[in-house]
């Protein structure tokens, strides 16, 4: 037998998928967002909230999501945790890179539930590549609203602002904030009465009136409203207003000369009965805000009627269901310019 001229068996390259996925598991950041951009199958098991949470849960450790902009998060370390690690860290889950800061010395830190925490980037038209805005209501009286600001040039926090004529509209807004050019921060009102701005370029808080709804229109609760942001034509970015009613949305812009106009008005029930085949007919649907993505379309909503939580796309009007657990925030990374800026190995 001439072994030299045998043929040899063919090699299977092909690796299990629960291999692969397990040396996914174990690999950095961003080769896992690589295995995520180009495979459909391990993109689908990576999206899965049970793999999420296992490898995630050595990255933050003992901290959780305060918000999110610019594809970084600012997380929080628990109060009971101690750790001779900082109590606030600015992480980017791309490239694994972790930037851990002292809380704000002149807030006090076990009244979170009064904090509010912003992320404000170079490219909100301030004069530093990061800064974060801590403010917090004080538990003495006079009540007054206590402000510190982080910015990267001096890597320090700035002193205590004390603001005392905003401090009873502080305990009516929400968390999440809207970020326009210019440095101002806006947040919207749990009962939709008013928006909360606040310019950290000059220190500044100040009041925007909504737009004026039909007076037939019943008091709004939280849920039913929505504060976000659009491009206008000329690439400015400006407010957005998003109301529901039962299961009517409308779409209000302001304007860049102030004041709002009313963008759309679009009945959604049809779509949504179609999300959910076992809602009895005869019982009006009704949907609530959750969260929404911080420069796209994307919008995440409660149907109350059955708990189903939904992923709407303003800008085509889709909508679907999603297993993803609601978080605290939600980050949104712009994953094509990230590919772009990627090597390729041939």
């Amino acid at each position: 037998m001439d072994l030299m001229s045998s043929t040899p068996p063919e090699i299977d390259w092909t690796l299990p998928a629960d291999l692969l996925l397990e040396i996914t598991a174990r690999s950095d950041i961003r080769t896992l967002v690589r295995c995520a951009a180009l495979c459909k199958l391990l993109r689908r098991d990576i999206l899965d909230p049970s793999f999420i949470r296992r490898v995630t849960s050595d990255i933050v450790g003992d901290c959780y999501p305060v918000t999110s902009r610019g594809g970084l998060l600012l997380l929080r370390r628990h109060l009971h945790v101690r750790s001779s690690r900082r109590g606030l860290c600015v992480y980017d889950p791309i490239t694994g890179h972790r930037t851990f800061l002292s809380k704000p010395p002149g807030i006090p830190y076990n009244s979170v539930s009064f904090h509010k925490c912003v992320l404000l980037m170079a490219t909100d038209g301030i004069d530093c590549s990061l800064l974060i805005f801590v403010g917090s209501l004080n538990t003495s009286f006079p009540r007054a609203v206590i402000v510190q600001i982080f910015t990267s040039l001096t890597n320090t926090w700035g002193p205590i602002l004390t603001h005392g004529d905003f401090a009873i509209l502080w305990l009516e807004v929400g968390f999440d904030a809207v970020v326009l050019h210019g440095g101002v921060i806006h947040w919207l009102t749990h009962d939709g009465g008013k928006i909360l701005t606040y310019d950290v370029c000059i220190a500044m808080p100040g009041i925007l009136e909504l737009p004026v709804f039909d007076p037939a229109t019943p008091k709004f609760k939280g849920g039913q409203l929505h504060l976000g942001s659009y491009s206008s034509p000329d690439g400015h970015m400006l407010l957005r207003l998003l109301v529901v009613v039962g299961s009517t949305m409308s779409v209000w812009h302001h304007l860049p000369c102030g004041g709002w106009v009313l963008e759309t008005m679009t009945d959604m029930e049809d779509k949504l009965r179609l999300l959910d085949p076992s809602a009895p007919p005869e019982q009006p649907l009704e949907i609530w805000f959750m969260l929404s993505g911080e420069r796209s379309n994307v919008i995440l909503l409660h149907m109350r009627t059955s708990s189903m939580t939904i992923l709407l796309d303003l800008e085509t009007e889709e909508m679907h269901v999603t297993r993803s657990a609601p978080s605290a925030t939600l980050l949104e990374i712009d994953m094509p310019s990230w590919l772009r800026a990627m090597t390729i190995f041939s």
